[in-house]
Parts: C-alpha cells; structure tokens; sequence
C-alpha cells in the first residue's frame, strides 16, 4: 500500500511552481513593472505542467483550482493598470492566462446550472 502523502508530493511540488511563478508575474505587473515576457513565459510553462498532469483526470485539486481561479481574474484586473502598447500586452497575456487556466481545469458550462 502506497503512502498518500507521498503520492501527493510531485503534485504538490507541481503546484507550488506554479503558485510561485503565478505570483511572481502578478506581483510584477501590480508594482509598475509591466507585463514581464519572461515571468510570462515561466507562467505559460508551469499552466501547460499543470494541464498535462491533470489531462486525464476527472477533477483537479480544490488547492489548484483555487489558485487558478484567483489568478486569472488577477491578472485580467491588474492589466487594466496599464495603457497603450503596455497595456494591449498586458491584457493578451491575460487571455492567455485564462486559456492556460481553463486548460488546466477544462472549465465548461453547466448545463444544470443553465435549466434553473
């Protein structure tokens, strides 16, 4: 029999990439810096780790979809901080972000949601 907490570790660890580079370019872009093509990038990499990993299961960690959620509305509120070229940059990489995240956790409507 398996340890769960071991088995949970890689996912953990994949996460936490993620929460760490996620945060590192929302910080950048909140503080003035800007929307940073590499934190972008190291952004885009860990959402595509996370999609990968999550591909074939039938739901995410609470943990994970959490952070996803409370990253992209970040990152689409904080782009409006910026104008002109800076600005049309900052919300492109914010759709990409969203569509990294909806990767990640294939949101998709609810059709229950939509009969009431």
């Amino acid at each position: 029999m398996s340890n769960p907490s071991s088995d949970s570790a890689p996912d953990d660890q994949l996460i936490e990439l993620l929460e760490a580079r996620g945060n590192a370019y929302s910080v950048a872009l909140r503080l003035g810096r800007g929307p940073d093509p590499i934190l972008f990038d190291d952004l885009m990499a860990a959402l595509a780790a996370c999609a990968g990993r999550w591909a074939t299961e039938p739901v995410v960690p609470r943990r994970l979809a959490s952070y996803l959620v409370s990253l992209a509305v970040g990152v689409a509120a904080d782009s409006g901080l910026y104008k002109a070229d800076e600005g049309r940059l900052a919300v492109k990489q914010a759709g990409y972000i969203y569509m990294g995240c909806s990767k990640v956790v294939r949101w998709q409507p609810n059709p229950q949601h939509d009969e009431q």
